[in-house]
């Protein structure tokens, strides 16, 4: 893996499992991605508003 990803063995990467369902509950597709950090930027919303608690 860490050949095809021209990284040192060890390195950092940013682990994403995700599967998408039948309305049977059976599983259609399922993916991982494996990201190198220094190459994205990611952002995540919630939706939800409110203070951060300290």
């Amino acid at each position: 893996m860490s050949r095809s990803l021209e990284i040192d063995v060890g390195a950092p990467l940013l682990l994403t499992r995700r599967a998408t369902r039948l309305d049977d509950d059976r599983v259609c597709e399922a993916t991982v991605f494996r990201i190198r950090p220094e190459r994205h930027e990611f952002v995540v919303t919630s939706g939800v508003e409110g203070k951060l608690a300290s």
